[in-house]
């Protein structure tokens, strides 16, 4: 089996693959499992403080529970590979993580769904936002996580091509033709920006754990990637 850097792997002759599995490598945590160092918390500009979220660390996990809102890494990220273990606590609970974002703007970024949601009971009918979905733009293909289990989240930006693993699962894999803006509601954003943990609603409650996240090389003079603004 031969490859060279990004692109296609090549088999030699007589050479099969029935199963391949890789793990992402020179990834960092980014949340140290004991304190918000290094997050900032961003509340809705136009909700009441008896209804924003509330963010805990509970053993060596964040859980958010209410909302909306959003818990903000200070770091910045263009390409990226980005894995976080999730766990949904109450029943179609709903939250994500998003990307790219405008730093200290609330959740204006590219989103990675979390909702553990399909139709007629079916996995093979993942509803409009289930779990690795990329919102508002590209459906999940299944369902692949279940409410109360522990499931891993991975996602790949490069450019603008996005997509998302679950479970080592790919659920999406979309190319944002879009022309560039730094707005990623109104553009294609590769600019390097925040990552978001979302909480999505009053009845979100959503455990978020082993946070890792690396860059993916630097584009020619622009800034520096993975670094505090």
């Amino acid at each position: 089996m031969v490859g060279s850097g990004r692109g296609p792997i090549r088999l030699g002759k007589g050479v099969a693959v029935r199963k391949l599995a890789i793990r992402p490598l020179r990834l960092k945590s980014v949340f140290n499992g004991k304190n918000f160092s290094g997050w900032k918390v961003l509340n809705h500009p136009r909700r009441p403080k008896r209804a924003r979220a509330k963010w805990s660390i509970v053993g060596t996990s964040i859980r958010s529970t209410g909302g909306p809102g959003a818990l903000e890494l200070q770091q910045r990220y263009g390409d990226l590979v980005l894995q976080t273990d999730v766990r949904t606590i109450a029943p179609l609970a709903n939250g994500g993580v998003f990307f790219r974002c405008i730093p200290g703007d609330f959740m204006n970024g590219y989103e990675a769904q979390v909702f553990n949601a399909c139709c007629d009971n079916d996995p093979g009918k993942p509803a409009r936002y289930s779990t690795g979905g990329i919102d508002d733009r590209h459906l999940a293909r299944r369902l692949v996580s279940r409410d109360g289990k522990v499931f891993t989240m991975t996602v790949i930006a490069v450019g603008p091509h996005i997509a998302t693993w679950v479970n080592g699962y790919q659920l999406t894999d979309w190319t944002d033709t879009r022309k560039k803006h730094d707005n990623p509601r109104q553009g294609l954003r590769t600019k390097p920006g925040t990552i978001q943990l979302q909480a999505h609603d009053p009845k979100t409650a959503v455990e978020f754990s082993n946070i890792r996240v690396g860059s993916i090389g630097v584009r020619p003079g622009g800034p520096k990637s993975g670094t505090p603004p």
